[in-house]
């Protein structure tokens, strides 16, 4: 009887390694590693690359940003082997492929290489009213500004420091001094 049990013992033993020695094969060889690096135009890393990897079987995305060197690692369980490839980078045309394993390997290695690009950008409107009670900061109309070169100001026999000086250049500008508790100012 103790023959028996013995035999039983080792038969389920032998069982229990039969099922998981392929389980553990099976998910080995299901798992994917893509890597690779990202370089530009001057083969200088790019770091901070967007890469995302979506299954072609699953359909399932996973992403990564690249490192300072360039460098990225996805690891996809269960991937299905056939990958979409996208990575993106500020300044740089954006790079897919697709990818897929050969035989039973695990690691798909693929470096990119990205290009320049001159983005176009959407047109931004900007607009503003001014604040109710605030004095505009241009001139009404029939008022008079003027812009003063800087060649001629330097030629001026007044300090180019002085603004109150200088708007008194100007015509219809009056020059008012200033006293022991205000400064100089124009009219």
């Amino acid at each position: 009887m103790k023959l028996k049990v013995v035999g039983v013992a080792g038969t389920l033993l032998i069982a229990l390694f039969a099922i998981t020695l392929p389980a553990g094969a099976q998910v080995g060889s299901t798992t994917d590693i893509l890597m690779g690096q990202v370089v530009g135009t001057d083969s200088q890393a790019v770091a901070n690359a967007r890469v995302e990897a979506t299954s072609l079987e699953t359909g399932i995305t996973r992403g990564k940003t690249t490192d300072a060197d360039g460098h990225y690692m996805i690891v996809f369980p269960d991937g299905g082997g056939s990958y979409r490839l996208s990575v993106r980078a500020v300044g740089l045309a954006p790079v897919t492929r697709t990818i897929s394993r050969q035989g039973d390997e695990d690691r798909i290695i693929t470096d990119i290489q990205m290009g320049r690009i001159a983005t176009q950008l959407a047109t931004v409107q900007v607009r503003a009213t001014p604040r109710r009670g605030e004095q505009p900061q241009r001139p009404e109309p029939g008022s008079t500004e003027r812009n003063l070169n800087p060649n001629l100001v330097n030629r001026l026999p007044v300090d180019a420091g002085d603004l109150t000086a200088l708007a008194a250049l100007a015509p219809g500008v009056i020059s008012v001094p200033g006293t022991d508790t205000t400064k100089a100012s124009f009219s």
